[in-house]
């Protein structure tokens, strides 16, 4: 599990080393930032931030927004904004429970109890793009024919049963490379437009989906 972020007008995704709660730990890089203790600073992003932004990246990046450090800490001061604290579990199959819950001035931290933001029953879910394709994946590995079916375009149901679904996807090896291929494409960013959702798969080739009915479904994988 990991905790953390404290979301207020601009919002910091990385809970640092050294803060023992979130205000402390965005306190202190706002402070760190204003004073050009960039080292400091940076050392307070998350891992992942750092993968993606080195320490130069960073520094850049501060002197491109002067001034901002100092605005937010005015705003800190200024009004005790809500902290949402947020807690993820990952299983093995890849799939994310997300949890959180709220405290305020009214709310302390030990008497707020956690909340589930989705239902962790629910196995194969689709209401999210990033989700359905997670979902497919794993029906997929495990031969869910009968869940497969739900990922269907409304435009093919007549023509994909779970019967034909089985025998077009274990007769015909391209659909294993085209799903392995997904799977490892999985975690990158998608483009979403009204009902279209694409995750680019390589050169000229994406994962299309379309929202039907309150549900992502695949429309193509190549």
């Amino acid at each position: 599990m990991r905790a953390c972020a404290l979301l207020l007008v601009w919002t910091m995704t990385a809970c640092g080393p050294s803060g023992r709660n979130p205000k402390q730990t965005l306190t202190g890089f706002l402070q760190d930032s204003r004073n050009g203790n960039v080292q400091a600073a940076y050392s307070r992003l998350s891992p992942d931030f750092r993968k993606r932004c080195s320490r130069d990246c960073f520094a850049k990046l501060l002197d491109e927004q002067p001034g901002q450090s100092q605005q937010i800490l005015d705003e800190l001061r200024a009004a005790e904004p809500q902290t949402v604290y947020l807690a993820e579990a990952k299983l093995a199959s890849g799939l994310v429970l997300s949890l959180s819950k709220e405290v305020s001035a009214t709310k302390s931290e030990a008497a707020t109890p956690y909340f589930l933001a989705q239902n962790p029953l629910e196995f194969y879910p689709q209401h999210t793009p990033q989700l359905a394709l997670r979902s497919f994946v794993q029906a997929f590995s495990r031969q869910r024919f009968d869940v497969l079916v739900r990922f269907v375009p409304k435009s093919l149901e007549s023509k994909l049963t779970v019967d034909t679904l089985k025998q077009r996807f274990t007769s015909e090896p391209k659909i294993s490379a085209q799903v392995d291929r997904l799977r490892k494409h999985l975690d990158e960013p998608m483009t979403v437009e009204d009902t279209v959702a694409r995750l680019p798969l390589g050169e000229d080739q994406a994962a299309v989906l379309l929202l039907e009915d309150g549900r992502w479904r695949v429309q193509r994988l190549e």
